[in-house]
């Protein structure tokens, strides 16, 4: 299992000074990629691996890491620990409890007190069936076609080198080079159907990391600014889950609420409507419209 082998990828760079990307792939028995995606992913949790280029570069935890020969501290333990289960909540491949049991161990790290829960990450059988199908795809370095509806209900058929898997605006998306378009891509894993893989291999490309800076890592979406006039008594949760201001309260407690929040997006719109009565849509009158049309839809299907 992937998990397990970043695990015996630390503890094997804990134990050698540095380490070629080749070398690795060759005691692992994974391809280069692999290894570079499993470095990437420890950098990622806050693991401090330098990477030296050249004939004699490779990989490197940094010295003052290596704390007597331990991984880090007591609270360095806690936050490993935290991670660790915090990931696991989320795979929808359960890590092995011998992966989890060696990090608890050190230290009495399962005394922790903070607790990650990403079980909302699992999403559905369905999707998760998809997530493995592309991870799969990802280690095997294999080329796939699907087809893909995007926001405006368009639906094509896409052949795409898989790059990586990311959880971001709330869903799994897969990160993928568009052989046609020749550009690197997010695709919305509840988008995707009809997953197929098909013949030769991936191409060479950045890693994922640059590919999300260089290319990837900007949000292009449409944004509503909106405004909402709520009353005193509206459920604060489900305001704190739409990250908005309180710009101005009044004296009888109502206060006008601001959010910037993507258009094609529908989670939090469906969150505006269950607030009923307790928020009014002052801006903009685009999405009052758009909230009174879904709305109104659902009464007439159901009546």
């Amino acid at each position: 299992m992937k998990i397990e082998r970043m695990f015996a990828l630390l503890l094997y760079l804990l134990d050698h000074e540095l380490v070629t990307k080749s070398a690795l792939a060759e005691y692992f028995e994974v391809s280069a990629k692999t290894i570079q995606r499993d470095i990437e992913l420890l950098i990622a949790v806050g693991i401090p691996i330098e990477t030296y280029l050249g004939a004699r570069g490779g990989y490197a935890i940094k010295a003052d890491f290596k704390m007597k020969n331990q991984i880090a501290d007591f609270k360095d333990y806690q936050s490993i620990s935290t991670a660790l289960k915090a990931l696991n909540s989320a795979l929808p491949e359960p890590l092995s409890k011998d992966t989890l049991t060696k990090i608890q161990s050190l230290q009495n790290a399962d005394t922790a007190h903070l607790v990650l829960d990403f079980n909302v990450l699992k999403e559905n059988e369905k999707i998760m069936e998809r997530y493995r199908f592309l991870d799969d795809a990802i280690a095997k370095e294999t080329v796939i076609s699907f087809s893909y509806r995007n926001a405006k209900q368009i639906e094509t058929r896409k052949t795409v080198d898989p790059i990586g898997l990311v959880y971001k605006w709330y869903a799994w998306y897969l990160i993928g080079y568009d052989r046609y378009k020749k550009n690197y891509r997010y695709y919305k894993l509840t988008r995707l159907k009809a997953l197929k893989s098909e013949n030769g291999f991936i191409n060479q490309h950045p890693t994922l990391d640059t590919i999300l800076s260089a290319y990837l890592d900007k949000d292009d979406r449409v944004y509503y600014d909106i405004l909402l006039l709520c009353k005193a008594e509206t459920n604060l949760e489900q305001m704190d889950c739409l990250n908005g201001v309180k710009e101005t309260v009044y004296p009888n407690g109502d206060y006008l609420f601001s959010l910037h929040l993507p258009k094609d997006e529908m989670m939090w719109k469906g969150a505006l409507i269950l607030l009923g009565k307790q928020v009014q849509i002052l801006k903009p009158l685009e999405l009052k419209k758009e909230l009174i049309d879904l709305s109104q839809s659902f009464i007439n299907h159901h009546q």
